[in-house]
């Protein structure tokens, strides 16, 4: 993570029955001494001044959920595994995760679901690489994908985020995936930060839009079982990105900084209220927040009645006003030849006064 963005982060930790919300210094994090190169720190820990809970980095990763220790123990696996393939697994810090950790070592993935294909492929690209004759092969619906240009939750937030907010210096992408909204947006705003729960998801943004701590050129595409192709990653560097892990219901930031927060696909998953709630305290007056979603909530997690009305009532109650809406925004992506997923999108823009 780069040293300079300090001052923008918050304690995300329980404190009092509160936010904790203090300031985080760099240094070691309990055995894990400080590693840096210039303005990037590769290693060691974000320590709040107020609570003393320490958020290790990893990788250049700057782990910012309020419960870090909890996340390491449950993801200890899967950290190691990611790290060894996409990070930069010193011996230091093989050690150190071992004894933190290993004895609770448990099997949990981070639940992270998205495709680089899906990230920064448009889908008619994407169905000309799994077949040499795609209207032959998928009919009408290869006309549609034709017909797309570029539609997609990316691009109606992007749009809007570029036009709305009466300033441009922060951006906010949370639940930011692989990175491909936070790629289209960054070039629009001074600095552009995206967090998402899953550590292998901010690994990877890392590669393709930082191309840290190597560029991330290219990626498998499956076309059947057994049988891939390569397909190249072409996303131009942005010096002015930077990805944390993190909880979009307990967002590791202060309140009022950022002018637009964009939330793609993350409601439907982790519930309309702490997500919606984090992100407007966030906002800072005249900023304006951008959710799309496709109602395909998990248990426990779907509102009573129409959840386009759920959605418009937390806007209001949180003082921001409906700037925009558009229904039916295609989120089209292949598993693989012959199985792909629609899932038609709500968008919604509103504004902080």
């Amino acid at each position: 993570m780069k040293r300079s963005l300090l001052p923008l982060l918050a304690c995300p930790g329980p404190g009092g029955g509160r936010r904790c919300g203090g300031s985080l210094k760099a240094g070691p994090a309990d055995g894990l001494a400080l590693r840096a190169a210039g303005e990037e720190l590769r290693e060691g820990g974000l320590r709040c001044g107020d609570c003393g809970r320490v958020y290790p980095i990893l990788s250049g990763v700057a782990l910012l959920h309020p419960e870090p220790e909890a996340y390491l123990r449950s993801h200890y696996d899967a950290l190691i595994r990611d790290l060894d393939r996409y990070g930069e697994l010193t011996p230091p810090l093989r050690s150190w995760l071992a004894r933190r950790c290993s004895r609770d070592a448990g099997g949990a993935d981070y639940g992270a679901d998205f495709r680089f294909s899906q990230q920064f492929e448009e889908p008619w690209d994407v169905a000309r690489a799994m077949a040499p004759e795609p209207h032959a092969r998928y009919g009408a619906f290869a006309e549609w994908l034709a017909g797309m240009h570029g539609e997609n939750p990316y691009s109606v937030l992007a749009e809007w985020a570029a036009a709305l907010p009466r300033r441009r210096h922060l951006v906010l992408d949370a639940g930011c995936g692989g990175g491909g909204l936070l790629a289209r947006v960054a070039p629009a705003f001074g600095m552009a930060l995206g967090l998402d729960r899953s550590f292998l998801a901010v690994l990877l943004a890392r590669r393709a839009v930082l191309h840290l701590p190597e560029a991330e050129r290219s990626y498998l595409l499956v076309l059947r079982r057994g049988e891939e192709v390569e397909r190249p990653i072409r996303v131009e560097r942005r010096d002015n990105a930077e990805f944390f892990v993190a909880d979009c219901s307990a967002l590791p930031l202060p309140d009022e900084l950022f002018d637009a927060v964009l939330s793609c696909n993350v409601i439907d998953i982790a519930g309309i209220g702490g997500p919606l709630d984090e992100a407007a305290r966030v906002l800072r007056p005249g900023g304006s927040l951008g959710v799309s979603a496709p109602f395909f909530f998990r248990d426990g997690h779907a509102p009573d009645g129409d959840p386009r009305e759920a959605v418009r009532s937390r806007l209001r109650d949180r003082g921001l006003t409906l700037a925009a809406e558009k229904e039916g925004v295609p989120w089209t992506w292949a598993t693989y030849d012959r199985h792909w997923h629609v899932y038609f999108n709500y968008c919604a823009a509103a504004v902080r006064e």
